[in-house]
């Protein structure tokens, strides 16, 4: 594991024992190198409700709302 995805991992934990999510995925891309990471940890399933965010998302989101 480097030692960017033992930051992302660590930060995801730390969210959810904070109690404020059940759940946390996180995903990044490196545009350089074209590397991808992606954590995730909690109480998660195929059923578990999600808001993605992201500049394109949000506005996609706002238009089908």
């Amino acid at each position: 594991m480097s030692a960017a995805s033992a930051r992302l991992q660590r930060l995801a934990d730390r969210m959810v024992r904070s109690g404020m999510h059940c759940g946390v995925t996180l995903s990044m891309f490196d545009r350089e190198t074209g590397r991808e990471m992606h954590i995730g940890v909690g109480n998660l399933d195929s059923r578990t409700p999600c808001f993605a965010t992201g500049v394109t998302k949000l506005f996609v989101t706002a238009i089908l709302l």
